[in-house]
């Protein structure tokens, strides 16, 4: 689970997706959620969303975000292959939660939790990636068999790097994840 802000794209290039997750980075599926910003034909879009990736990424029903809107966002592993997700809009009281499921071909790998702002994907592509200026994660915690607690500083930390420059910065304590466009 995580909470977050979502923040404004400073520029018309790509977008940026805050997203949460349940396996992924050693894993070849992963179940997650969250909010992308881009703008397409010079018109700003942002969206609520959640997948089962490699197999599909869907808009989340019954709710809308804008920049500034402060979301929680939860997802749940109930087998490897089901599960749950709820997106709550605090600003607008929205709340939505689906029970994705996934074919046997990508069922999860109960290994690591992931909080991340990544590129949006357009027709598979990833874009640009955008400028977001400053996104956090607070609250961001995982909980493990026999309820036992993980935060982020527990695992790998990772900067995006394009053409061998960094273009973020990753800061972690406790159960907060500040990344910074650079």
């Amino acid at each position: 689970m995580a909470t977050f802000a979502v923040p404004t794209l400073w520029d018309e290039r790509g977008g940026f997706s805050m997203t949460i997750g349940l396996d992924g980075l050693e894993c070849h599926s992963a179940l997650q959620t969250g909010v992308e910003v881009s703008i397409t034909d010079g018109v700003p879009l942002s969206k609520a969303w959640y997948g089962w990736w490699p197999e599909y990424k869907e808009d989340f029903p019954y709710i809308s975000v804008s920049p500034g809107d402060v979301i929680d966002a939860y997802v749940v592993s109930t087998s490897a292959t089901t599960g749950s997700v709820i997106m709550v809009n605090l600003s607008t009281g929205n709340i939505s939660s689906v029970t994705p499921t996934t074919s046997e071909s990508y069922p999860l790998c109960g290994r690591n939790a992931e909080w991340l702002v990544e590129a949006v994907l357009k027709d598979g592509t990833p874009t640009t990636l955008g400028n977001f200026s400053t996104a956090r994660f607070t609250d961001a915690i995982a909980c493990g068999p026999n309820f036992t607690y993980y935060g982020p500083t527990t695992g790998d930390i990772s900067a995006i790097v394009q053409n061998e420059t960094f273009l973020t910065f990753v800061n972690t304590a406790a159960d907060n994840i500040l990344i910074q466009y650079l």
